[in-house]
């Protein structure tokens, strides 16, 4: 629902449910028109160390961790 809301307002939307594919999404994520990407904690934590380092250093696009919605906050 977060990211068709999103989709509302023009922002494209890439879905990468598992982090062990990102690298493969990377060359359409890291082009000039991305501004920032919105990733949850728990997914950016499950991304491999270099590469989840390497987005955290970015400026261009910026990333963005929200919580991570879990069952005890449901």
């Amino acid at each position: 629902m977060f990211v068709d809301l999103w989709a509302l307002e023009g922002f494209e939307k890439i879905i990468c449910e598992d982090p062990a594919v990102f690298s493969t999404l990377m060359k359409d994520i890291l082009n000039d028109e991305t501004g920032f990407v919105i990733v949850e904690e728990s997914w950016l934590n499950d991304l491999p160390d270099l590469i989840r380092q390497k987005l955290e250093r970015f400026q261009d696009p910026v990333i963005i961790p929200f919580p991570s919605i879990t069952n005890d906050l449901i």
